[in-house]
């Protein structure tokens, strides 16, 4: 099921992609983005975007170790991963102020932290839909039309799990959220 996800936003970015050539030239342009917090969490980041006028779309892969403190569980070790599309509308081209929408698959791997060699493990399969608001400060010069280096603070907020499970592993309950927030600072360069 989740190469079918991938292939299919795959698909949907190909088509957008060629749809857009069509239209006369603007300002479309590519982006390569990259979260260090998913690398500090024990984790992975990567995506590629492409934007045309004031949409911009996003198809990236992603892998965290989640911290106690975000989920609330202390006793289990849970690592997520997976992939996803954005869309956003900039308010400005290129910077500022953007909202948008995304929708996420992942596989979540619970085990309890009780048990160092973790053979009891639970895995979940999640498929999110979200809003989210963020800010692009870019800091290529407006003479070069913004190319260059930027930071993207965002979070994603209304995000529906579609699915929520639990399970009991060890006697002990874990619980899914059904609806969650997600803070991030991403890194990138715009072509």
């Amino acid at each position: 099921m989740y190469q079918k996800y991938l292939t299919g936003l795959f698909l949907t970015f190909i088509i957008v992609r060629v749809s857009v050539a069509q239209t006369p030239k603007s300002d479309n342009h590519f982006e390569l983005e990259v979260d260090p917090i998913a690398f500090i969490l024990n984790g992975y980041s990567a995506h590629v975007g492409y934007q045309s006028g004031h949409f911009r779309w996003d198809v990236g892969v992603y892998g965290i170790e989640v911290p106690s403190s975000f989920s609330g569980y202390d006793n289990f070790k849970i690592k997520s991963n997976g992939g996803g599309v954005k869309m956003d509308y900039l308010f400005q081209k290129r910077k500022g102020l953007l909202l948008g929408i995304e929708s996420n698959i992942s596989n979540e791997r619970v085990s309890p932290k009780s048990n160092p060699d973790n053979d009891i493990t639970k895995t979940f399969t999640n498929i999110s839909l979200s809003m989210r608001v963020g800010y692009r400060w870019m800091l290529g010069s407006k003479s070069r039309g913004y190319k260059g280096l930027y930071i993207f603070p965002w979070v994603s907020f209304l995000s529906f799990n579609l699915n929520p499970q639990s399970a009991y592993i060890q006697g002990q309950e874990y619980k899914q959220k059904m609806l969650s927030f997600f803070p991030t600072v991403h890194f990138g360069y715009s072509f």
